[in-house]
């Protein structure tokens, strides 16, 4: 079968009239694999809202739909970056906003030691009660806290971490007793990470693993 012909499903999930497309590759997934996929999928997979990627390696999968970290890893001010690049973009949409405001509502969940092991934000907030709006709200007082840009010196992205630190300090979230924002929000071991502050092309589909996939639907497990 062909990665560009989308296949059908049968037996047990005939029922699902998504369509799926296996893409087989050898080795590593490289970045390049982003601008292929963001001609090549939405036209395949159609809508774009119930349409998801999944590979075996979080980091493939994110490679695939053009939000992988910089730096190889997904240390979480890099994530943080990638999260106000999209925000502020004048070219990502609604949803684009969206998704990064989730991001950003999952660190801070991370922060307070409440985000479960292959669990959402949405599903984090629901099991401990806690208010949804109260949460974005503060979601987006991060991300508009933040500079759009970080020049290419120690200094400026040192400076950078710094304002993310504070912007969670600042919300006075009760964590726990031994989490600092200087513990949670390290300096990346590598200094690229400030790259993910230029937001490249993406393609709009969810991203996950194959694991975490048989962990949400029952049926797959």
């Amino acid at each position: 079968m062909s990665c560009c012909t989308p296949a059908e499903s049968v037996r047990e999930t005939a029922q699902f009239l998504q369509p799926v497309v296996i893409c087989p590759y050898d080795g590593d997934v490289s970045p390049d694999i982003g601008e292929w996929a963001g001609s090549l999928l939405p036209g395949i997979l159609g809508e774009a809202a119930i349409s998801v990627v999944l590979a075996h390696k979080r980091k493939s999968a994110q490679k695939t739909v053009g939000r992988d970290s910089p730096d190889g890893g997904t240390p979480r001010i890099a994530t943080l970056a990638r999260a106000v690049a999209a925000f502020h973009s004048e070219s990502v949409s609604l949803r684009g906003r969206e998704s990064a405001l989730r991001v950003v509502e999952g660190l801070l969940l991370d922060f307070m030691g409440r985000l479960g092991e292959h669990e959402t934000p949405a599903q984090a907030l629901s099991r401990h009660a806690m208010n949804h709006r109260v949460m974005r709200r503060q979601a987006l007082e991060v991300l508009t806290s933040l500079p759009k840009h970080c020049p290419d010196d120690d200094a400026s992205r040192q400076a950078w971490i710094n304002t993310a630190r504070r912007a969670c300090e600042a919300l006075r979230l009760s964590c726990p007793a031994t989490q600092t924002a200087a513990r949670f929000l390290r300096n990346p071991p590598n200094r690229t990470w400030a790259r993910g502050l230029r937001l490249r092309a993406e393609v709009e589909i969810q991203c996950s693993t194959v694991h975490e996939a048989k962990y949400c639907i029952p049926e797959l497990r």
